[in-house]
Parts: structure tokens; C-alpha cells; sequence
């Protein structure tokens, strides 16, 4: 049994399919089915107006303009490379630099230790791995 009063047939003359979650048209507002809703698969009368996308970057909230085909990751992630206006950016996220001496690593997480309240890579994170005087104080006393 076909229930008429749910959902939408499909504007192409040639389908009329029924769907339950039509795609309106921007270009011409018809109502199309997911197999003609973009407006090369169906006769938009506005056909000489080509599929244009944009994404917003996360860090800058800047809109990006996606190219056809393209995956909006890769326009993001070019857009990042390339110099987004932010200090994430241009450091990659990465905001934690280890403290212990002659250790170069980063941390996406800051990884503070409660006794001397330092920053420290994953390997440096605890009290003896770091070699903490706020621990050795502790023992001491």
C-alpha cells in the first residue's frame, strides 16, 4: 500500500518516484528524488550555472570555496597548509611542548604534572618520569 500523504514524487517527468526525504532544488525549486536532485540530472532551467560548493574552515570560520569533485577535506586542509589566519595553523594544533630536557616532542593535549605544574610529553607525563622536585620534596620531608 503507498502512502501519498508522506513524502514527495519526484519533479522528473520521466521517474516520479516517491521519496520520503526529497532534495529541493536551489536553482529551480522543484522537488527531485536522490537520483535527479542535481541540476545536471534533471532539466533546471538553469543549467548554464554551474554546481558551486564552499566549506567553512574550523579554525579561521573562513568560507572556503570548494572545488568540483574535490573533497571538502582536501580544500580545508590546503587552505591550513597554505596559511590560515590563526595561531593553530600555523603551529598544526599542536600547542604542548615537553619540558624534560632534550625531549623535542608536542602534545595535541597538555599534559600538566600536578606537583611542579610543567608540561610534558606522554613518555615525561608522570612524577619519576621526569624527574620532579615536587615529588622528590614530598619523599624527602
Amino acid at each position: 500500500m503507498e502512502l501519498p500523504a508522506l513524502g514527495n514524487h519526484c519533479s522528473q517527468s520521466a521517474c516520479s518516484k516517491l521519496d520520503f526525504l526529497p532534495f529541493n532544488c536551489h536553482k529551480c525549486h522543484k522537488v527531485f528524488c536522490e537520483d535527479h536532485y542535481k541540476a545536471s540530472t534533471h532539466t533546471c532551467g538553469t543549467a548554464a550555472f554551474e554546481d558551486a560548493r564552499s566549506h567553512k574552515c574550523p579554525l579561521c570560520r573562513q568560507q572556503l570555496a570548494v572545488r568540483r569533485g574535490e573533497d571538502p577535506n582536501v580544500t580545508v586542509e590546503r587552505h591550513i597548509a597554505q596559511g590560515c589566519q590563526t595561531g593553530k595553523a600555523k603551529t598544526g594544533g599542536i600547542s604542548s611542548a615537553c619540558t624534560f630536557k632534550g625531549c623535542k616532542k608536542k602534545e595535541l593535549v597538555p599534559m600538566t604534572c600536578k606537583e611542579c605544574r610543567q608540561q610534558f610529553c606522554i613518555k615525561h607525563r608522570f612524577p619519576d618520569d621526569h624527574a620532579c622536585r615536587g615529588v622528590r620534596g614530598n619523599v624527602a620531608a
